[in-house]
């Protein structure tokens, strides 16, 4: 699909409920921190980046389509390396019944789930904003250890402390969709 003409952009305003603990780290922290692995923050303020939510959807509606027999790609990034090497992407895909990664630039086409949510070279019509709660949200701290796999034993100086946001909380986010 090519945004020649802007038609229509509509928002769907969404609201998501944590069904259990939910844990989206920002990465290594720049800098001291108590917590080794926090949680995504904008403002200090706990948020669901709207990247996450559009991969868990996208890959979500790829096996529902793949599964109502509804020809889909498979994204290049989910080729291992060593087939894309072997330049055997196409008989991957063909092997697990789905299409090889859409192409628009070379093509024109595009699979459906492509055409939504987009490729490596088509922007998609779904743009997910982050997710911020309804209410104030407070972390919860979780305390992890490393167990070695030699002895299954606790590893010297393994314990973490990681940050999540507890089951039940509501977050709101919006959903754009583009023509």
């Amino acid at each position: 699909m090519v945004f020649e003409k802007l038609e229509t952009i509509t928002e769907v305003d969404v609201q998501y409920t944590t069904r259990s603990c939910l844990a989206i780290h920002a990465g290594k922290s720049a800098g001291y921190s108590i917590v080794d692995q926090p949680i995504m923050k904008i403002g200090g303020v706990p948020v669901i980046p709207g990247s996450s939510i559009k991969g868990a959807l996208r890959s979500t509606t790829e096996s529902i389509m793949s599964e109502s027999g509804i020809d889909v790609c498979i994204p290049g990034a989910s080729i291992p390396k060593t087939v894309e090497q072997r330049g055997q992407s196409r008989d991957y895909a063909k092997g697990l019944g789905r299409l090889p990664p859409c192409d628009y630039s070379r093509d024109n086409t595009c699979c459906p789930v492509c055409d939504l949510f987009g490729a490596a070279s088509l922007s998609g019509r779904a743009m997910f904003l982050d997710a911020r709660p309804e209410s104030e949200i407070v972390p919860i701290k979780r305390t992890h250890v490393a167990i070695r796999r030699d002895t299954n034993a606790q590893s010297d100086g393994s314990l973490m402390e990681l940050e999540a946001v507890d089951e039940g909380e509501v977050f709101l986010g919006t959903i754009r969709i583009v023509n």
